[in-house]
């Protein structure tokens, strides 16, 4: 009977100083977002050289805990990581501990909403705007979205690059074609049709209005493909809508590009069997017009000249069947542009009669 006291004793002896021994782990995630509260369905994360332990969390309490062997952990450097889907760590490089030889190490880890720190780093990149720093400010955003992405976050780098873009400043390629951005595209995939047509008309009226649409971004892609795939997208995802069309047309104008100009034009009237807005109507077709007279030198260029080029003819025809097809839009107003497209129909009859 003695023996077996003795024996106990010395079991729970052994037993408290292997647990003494232990290295133990533990800390809380502290939610620094007004109103702070508990983070619920948190992970902690223990990483110790190339290894990754899950510590015990407590969502209850918001705290974690785990035991280590002090014979493996002792005097280890642990870097703490917290997995979440809304709440991101405050500052990383701060959670980090040694441990000792056995005992508890202690560690408490500040997070925030991810939208709350992106909405701080947004703030920066508008005071680094201000200062006309885009470079600085551009990558603030991609640190804003990297944590949280939102349209507003993107449609304001839209916009910051084509404020760095309309003083020339050259950006870092990585800031130059968000149209091969896979996080972005990603990202609009998800976005209801209106806001994907808002993000993209508005990147390609960057693209659009910098100094040399047909500058060159790297070896294989300039300004002028950024916007040509940013209208695009726009058109597929709003198809009534003007704006992209107009877009791509005044892009091929600007670069000397009339033919197409006409094609983009010409598509707009064929993908919208009726358009109602009058002022639409004036603007495509007087558009239309200029195209057509820059490339075929119309009406200096001699009707009987135009008529015998078959792509000519073509263009010339399809103008005046679609000019027709809204003749009372124009027929009886005082608008210097309805005069025009009046005063071309006649010649135009002329061309497409020749043959």
């Amino acid at each position: 009977m003695m023996l077996k006291f003795i024996l106990a004793i010395q079991i729970v002896f052994f037993s408290a100083g292997c647990f003494s021994k232990n290295i133990f782990v533990v800390g809380s995630v502290i939610n620094q977002t007004p109103p702070s509260q508990h983070v619920e369905n948190a992970k902690v994360i223990l990483l110790v050289n190339e290894e990754r332990i899950e510590a015990k969390y407590l969502p209850s309490k918001g705290t974690f805990s785990k035991r280590l062997e002090p014979n493996k952990y002792a005097k280890e450097h642990i870097a703490f990581l917290v997995l979440h889907t809304d709440f991101v760590q405050v500052d990383p490089e701060r959670d980090r501990v040694r441990t000792g030889f056995s005992g508890k190490t202690e560690h408490h880890i500040n997070v925030r909403t991810k939208e709350h720190l992106a909405d701080t780093l947004v703030l920066s990149a508008k005071k680094s705007a201000l200062t006309g720093d885009y470079i600085k400010a551009l990558d603030q955003l991609d640190s804003a979205s990297a944590i949280y992405q939102s349209f507003d976050i993107y449609s304001y780098k839209v916009r910051l690059i084509g404020d760095a873009l309309k003083t020339q400043s050259t950006l870092p390629i990585r800031h130059m074609d968000l149209t091969t951005d896979g996080d972005f595209l990603n990202y609009t995939k998800g976005l209801s049709d209106l806001e994907r047509y808002k993000l993209f008309l508005q990147l390609g009226h960057v693209y659009t209005n910098v100094p040399d649409p047909e500058k060159e971004i790297d070896a294989t892609t300039s300004y002028f493909d950024v916007a040509v795939s940013a209208y695009a997208v726009a058109k597929k995802a709003n198809p009534a809508n003007a704006r992209p069309y107009q877009g791509e047309y005044k892009l091929y104008q600007k670069t000397g590009n009339h033919f197409d100009a006409a094609m983009v034009i010409q598509s707009y009237f064929d993908n919208n069997a009726v358009i109602k807005k009058g002022s639409t109507i004036r603007t495509f077709l007087g558009d239309w017009l200029t195209s057509f007279e820059k490339v075929t030198g119309f009406p200096y260029t001699s009707r009987e000249d135009i008529a015998k080029d078959t792509l000519y003819y073509d263009m010339a025809k399809r103008l005046l069947v679609t000019i027709q097809q809204y003749e009372s839009i124009f027929k009886h107003d005082n608008k210097p542009s309805s005069k025009r497209i009046r005063d071309a129909t006649t010649l135009l009859k002329n061309i497409v009669e020749r043959r």
